[in-house]
């Protein structure tokens, strides 16, 4: 809800960004997608239908919402998510968490699994107060953090998500796929003689492009790439990253910034 609608009731997408960043200064890290936990397993649909339910009773929490809905409580199952890291051939991780049944469960996949000493933990809002403090009546290790009080709500979700960011040249990540059809371009003259070739050669950019719409947003990426070699930069100082949506595209974009590129370019097709 909070990625697709912008909801700010939860604390989700916050925690995903911060353990994003935490994968990034650590260096290495797995975030997974699984789209089968909207709102503790019940679904978007059905999530939206608790939101109504907690709009009209002030002491109903999130989980109380999912029983009045006919639900249990939390009805997500983590099978998907150990069968991703044996593939991976992952056996000992440290979990980025809150939520002690989520460690639970993954040992009892045969993980050996430490929880976050730093608990991932969002500011507090009035949009999400009532969440987070259920969940700490639960158990969840909720660090002490500032509260924002400037009614400006975190927006939130209840899933989770995931990506790898790809990494390559100037060429598209792959193989197959739709047909790919030129978009027409003309480099502007100003825009080509603005920097001086030694500069371009020591100039680096950096391309993000979104998952959805692949077949408009690689379009768009291979223009930009045509360009950007017209103007004459180097094709090796073109890097290309993919992220799963327009969320992932700030603080992609920061990451790039911060590993020495001069400039990004992020593309993102709305149909």
């Amino acid at each position: 809800t909070g990625d697709v609608l912008g909801s700010g009731r939860c604390d989700c997408s916050t925690q995903l960004t911060l353990s994003m960043q935490s994968i990034y200064r650590a260096g290495s890290g797995c975030i997974i997608y699984e789209t089968q936990q909207e709102g503790r397993g019940i679904g978007l649909v059905e999530k939206v239908k608790a939101y109504s339910l907690l709009e009209a009773d002030v002491d109903l929490d999130t989980f109380g919402a999912n029983r009045r809905l006919g639900h249990h409580e939390d009805l997500r199952d983590y099978t998907g998510c150990a069968e991703v890291l044996l593939a991976l051939g992952i056996r000992k991780l440290t979990l980025l968490t809150s939520n002690p049944e989520k460690v639970k469960a993954l040992r009892t996949h045969g993980f050996a699994v430490d929880m976050s000493s730093s608990p991932v933990t969002a500011p507090t809002t009035a949009s999400n107060r009532r969440y987070i403090e259920a969940k700490v009546a639960r158990g969840h290790s909720i660090g002490t953090v500032a509260t924002v009080t400037d009614g400006t709500p975190s927006k939130g979700s209840e899933g989770t998500a995931d990506s790898a960011a790809s990494r390559g040249g100037g060429e598209p990540e792959g193989s197959g796929g739709p047909t790919k059809h030129k978009l027409p371009h003309k480099v502007p003259t100003s825009m080509a003689t603005t920097m001086s070739v030694s500069r371009l050669r020591r100039t680096r950019v950096a391309i993000l492009r979104t998952c959805w719409n692949e077949e408009w947003v690689d379009q768009l990426y291979d223009s930009c790439v045509d360009t950007l070699l017209e103007m004459g930069l180097p094709a090796g100082n073109i890097v290309s990253h993919r992220v799963p949506g327009s969320y992932e595209l700030p603080l992609g974009s920061k990451m790039c910034i911060e590993n020495g590129c001069d400039g990004v370019i992020c593309i993102g097709v709305l149909m």
